[in-house]
Order: structure tokens, then C-alpha cells, then sequence
């Protein structure tokens, strides 16, 4: 049996895996990268620190949201707009 890591949450606690709570902690990590690139991808686009511009995190956002436990609808609908604009 896998080794689960128990992490308070505002609803109580959830309950990880090792390998999941790794996951959690990459989407973190590109969630804060994104949020710059979203608020200005002019500057972000000039820096060596980010490997995507704003497409690219709208689309990698995207099938982030995807394996949550969000409606595909949802997701679709909130993406629209940006993803058409941006191509």
C-alpha cells in the first residue's frame, strides 16, 4: 500500500499520495510563473526564467483544469474566450 500524506485544507484535510502531492506542487510552482506571464507576457516574453509565453500557459492551463474535478464544460466555457483571442 502507497505511503498517503495527510495536509490540512479550509475543508478539513486532504489525503495525498506522494506522487500526487508532487504533482500539486508542480501545478503550484507553474500557476506562479503563469500569473506573471499573464499579467505582463511583454516582460516575461524578454526574461530566460519562463519556458512559455502566454498561449502556451492558456493551453498548458487549460489540461491542467482538465484532470481536476471541474466540469469540462466549464473549463471549456472559462478558455474559450482567451484560447480564440490569443490564435
Amino acid at each position: 500500500m502507497e505511503k498517503t500524506i495527510r495536509v490540512k485544507h479550509p475543508l478539513g484535510y486532504a489525503v495525498y499520495t506522494e506522487q500526487e502531492l508532487q504533482e500539486e506542487l508542480r501545478d503550484l510552482d507553474f500557476l506562479r510563473d503563469a500569473f506573471l506571464v499573464l499579467l505582463n507576457n511583454k516582460l516575461t516574453d524578454e526574461s530566460w526564467d519562463f519556458p512559455y509565453n502566454k498561449e502556451e500557459v492558456l493551453s498548458l492551463a487549460k489540461e491542467m483544469y482538465k484532470k481536476c474535478n471541474y466540469s469540462n464544460d466549464f473549463i471549456e466555457e472559462c478558455f474559450k474566450n482567451e484560447l480564440t483571442e490569443n490564435n
